[in-house]
């Protein structure tokens, strides 16, 4: 039902900040999270919001299991199958980003694990 998966999703939200200062941004456990947001951000039809937080944890896989990793893979295909989504691929070309797709490097606040997650949107 609708009203489980609302409120599994704010239960999920709520973890995420615990989990960045637990384990740190750069963790397993982050990445599931957001994984799981844009999958419920999928499953109700926003687009936008799956397509941010399921590149969020590409980017978390990339750098924790490799490219070649089948969870990175796997990730990779739906956040390329959502880049074409008319509503994603609109913003996209409306915006130019103003720092590149894939960082690197830890800010001191992540690397302190400190960083505060946006996952509202």
């Amino acid at each position: 039902p609708l009203f489980l998966s609302q409120r599994a999703t704010s239960i999920l939200r709520e973890s995420l900040e615990t989990k960045v200062a637990v384990f740190g941004d750069l963790s397993p456990e982050v990445a599931e999270t957001y994984r799981l947001l844009g999958g419920a951000d999928l499953a109700q039809g926003n687009h936008r919001g799956a397509h941010k937080k399921l590149r969020k944890c590409l980017q978390i896989q990339t750098l924790l299991y490799g490219p070649q990793d089948k969870r990175t893979l796997a990730t990779q295909q739906t956040v390329d199958v959502l880049s074409k989504a008319p509503e994603v691929a609109v913003k996209s070309r409306q915006a130019p980003r103003a720092k590149p797709a894939f960082y690197t490097g830890v800010s001191q606040h992540a690397a302190l694990g400190k960083a505060r997650p946006n996952a509202a949107d």
